[in-house]
């Protein structure tokens, strides 16, 4: 799969990240402001895809209709979480024997 920032539909998203088996949208705003790429994605209006928004922002949680409110603090544990469920997700058990 080919790397881009932005496509001619300009749907420009701040950073894409893996979580679990799937792709997340990370926007981060300096104030709780529009997200009207990672809206766009998430619902399927632009050729781009993933199965979850979340949008980091200067308010508390928060669920909006396409997104995940994160506050900015929030931030590196929403980053420990994930990488703690994908690690695990990539753990093999060997049977014993």
């Amino acid at each position: 799969m080919p790397l881009y920032y932005s496509d001619k539909n300009k749907t420009e998203l701040d950073f894409v990240i893996e979580e679990g088996d799937g792709i997340a949208v990370l926007e981060v705003k300096k104030y709780d402001g529009q997200s009207k790429s990672g809206k766009a994605v998430i619902e399927g209006k632009s050729n781009r895809h993933a199965g979850r928004c979340y949008k980091v922002r200067d308010k508390n949680f928060g669920k909006g209709s396409y997104f995940d409110g994160i506050p900015h603090y929030a931030l590196s544990f929403l980053l420990e979480t994930i990488r703690k469920k994908t690690e695990a997700s990539l753990r093999v058990e060997m049977p014993k024997l």
